[in-house]
């Protein structure tokens, strides 16, 4: 066998790491040893491995502290979500709308001010509950009395960029909130083996009818096993929604660097 015909082989069984060493062992040796050298259980067994190592990861997940983290955040940005939307709608229109008067621009600097402290507070949250490393803003840490703060305040797009956030987090917290539920309820049928035949079970499942009507243990433990599997799909899911969103707010919540030299300077400055 010709050194380029085991690379060929180790490639295509889907050893690339092993092709190299394969290709020299393998020179002037029969077929029969090259399989014998790709086959046993240096290669395969670190492939098996490989593999149970990915079913491990699979179910492992609901075992991470992480995942129990995430979902803790998910629940808790519901409520957030729907105080934060309530708020800024009310006090931004408010604002906006008394603007012509004197008691407009008030409001509106209290409701911005209080966006941004509502705003860094999510920053530490997502930092302890999304493993999140988002660093604090210094941009209204200005010298010079109230009214540079106030300007820098209402000028900042890192104000902006906090109510924005504050304001998507409540479609996000309804999102999660859902998610949530949906995978709490998936896992609770993992009890169905032990409750199929029971009378209030039976019914409450019309509607599990029309998708998989359930009449004998066999298709309840293959239903709860399907649960099972979707349930810890869900999981991944949520992992990947918080992962997604933690990065999302560490774009929104932290400094803008464009504007926090400025702002370096003006401290360094005093």
């Amino acid at each position: 066998m010709r050194p380029e015909d085991t690379t060929r082989l180790a490639l295509a069984c889907g050893f690339p790491h092993e092709a190299d060493r394969l290709s020299l062992n393998c020179v002037d040796a029969g077929y029969s040893y090259c399989l014998l050298t790709l086959f046993p259980s240096g290669i395969v067994g670190h492939h098996r491995e490989t593999r149970l190592k990915g079913g491990l990861v699979f179910f492992d997940v609901i075992a991470k502290p992480q995942t129990w983290r995430n979902v803790g955040y998910l629940l808790l940005s519901f409520p957030l979500g729907i105080f934060y939307f309530v708020f800024l709608v009310t006090g931004l229109s408010l604002g906006f709308g008394l603007f012509i008067t004197l008691l407009g621009m008030p409001i509106l600097v209290g409701v911005l001010a209080a966006a941004y402290g509502m705003g860094e507070f999510e920053r530490l949250t997502t930092n302890l509950l999304l493993n999140q490393e988002t660093p604090a803003s210094h941009r209204l840490e200005v010298a010079g009395g109230i009214w540079p703060k106030v300007k820098s305040l209402v000028t900042s797009s890192e104000t902006w960029k906090r109510v924005w956030y504050l304001l998507t987090e409540f479609v996000f917290g309804i999102v999660g909130f859902v998610l949530v539920v949906v995978t709490a309820s998936i896992f609770s049928l993992i009890i169905t083996p032990f409750v199929y035949t029971r009378s209030w079970f039976m019914d409450g499942r019309e509607w599990m009818d029309n998708v998989w009507l359930i009449d004998s243990l066999g298709e309840a433990i293959l239903f709860a096993l399907g649960a099972v599997v979707v349930g810890f799909v869900l999981l991944h899911v949520i992992n990947g929604v918080a992962r997604v969103w933690g990065e999302f707010a560490k774009a929104m919540l932290g400094p803008s660097y464009r504007e926090a030299a400025p702002a370096q300077q003006t401290l360094l400055a005093n």
